[in-house]
């Protein structure tokens, strides 16, 4: 009887795995936790590539090895399959923890973006979601859709919108310096994944002490007036009515 070949097992553990893993994600969409939604088609092709190699190392799985390797050599495979077991999504907010601060100029980071090799969505239909559309009564609503086009619309044609209705979501973040009545309405921007995001947001003028704690959701109703932070000239929000709104479904905007 022969014996089963213990290293082409341990090499089906790992890509079962993984696949498993990713399969999981995709099917979940929490995937979208992790990574901009582009990387998914590369995630499920990963998925059907290690299966078509399962698929062949199952034929081998009662030959005997041919050259001796050493077990321990997967122990790179096995160390990041254990962490991952035990890895879990991080779709809280960053304020409390980032100690970046937050970005009111988004032109430098798509430029870095797209200089990465990501293009630019482009729409292939003409129905460009991602405009910022201006409603009779004057009101900017801002969408995930075209949160980053409106943060890069008012930064580089910031006269065009002083004195603007704007209704706009994000989470609380404050900085050192910050008055009691202020804060920061960000969200969490993904160029490619989560180690690269950055908040980026409005300053907020309340007409009160704001009560929110950091990383609170908010829907902020309000008019954009000119004001100054670190000596450079933005749009600051006037508030005029705050509501607690609980986290969208999808935390995170993107550039593209």
């Amino acid at each position: 009887m022969k014996k089963v070949n213990l290293e082409i097992m341990l090499k089906l553990f790992i890509l079962l795995g993984f696949s498993t893993f990713y399969f999981i994600l995709v099917r979940s969409d929490m995937i979208t936790l992790y990574v901009h939604p582009r990387i998914i088609p590369f995630a499920k092709f990963s998925i059907v590539a290690m299966m078509f190699i399962v698929l062949f190392l199952v034929f081998d799985i009662l030959k005997a090895r041919t050259v001796k390797r050493k077990m321990r050599n997967y122990i790179v495979f096995i160390i990041p399959f254990v962490m991952m077991l035990g890895m879990k999504p991080n779709s809280t907010n960053m304020g409390a923890s980032n100690n970046s601060k937050f970005i009111e100029d988004k032109s430098d980071n798509v430029d870095s973006a797209q200089n990465n090799n990501i293009s630019s969505a482009e729409p292939k239909n003409g129905n460009d979601n991602k405009k910022i559309s201006i409603d009779e009564n004057g009101k900017i609503t801002v969408t995930d859709s075209n949160y980053i086009n409106f943060l890069t619309e008012v930064e580089n044609n910031i006269d065009s919108y002083i004195n603007k209705e704007i209704e706009i979501v994000g989470f609380v973040y404050k900085e050192d310096g910050m008055k009691s009545n202020q804060f920061a309405l960000v969200r969490n921007m993904m160029v490619c994944c989560t180690a690269d995001m950055q908040m980026v947001g409005l300053l907020c003028d309340n007409a009160e002490p704001v009560k929110y704690e950091v990383d609170t959701w908010l829907k902020v109703n309000g008019t954009l007036e000119l004001g100054k932070r670190l000596e450079e000239k933005v749009a600051i929000i006037k508030v005029k009515n705050i509501e607690k709104v609980d986290a969208p479904k999808t935390p995170y905007v993107y550039p593209y």
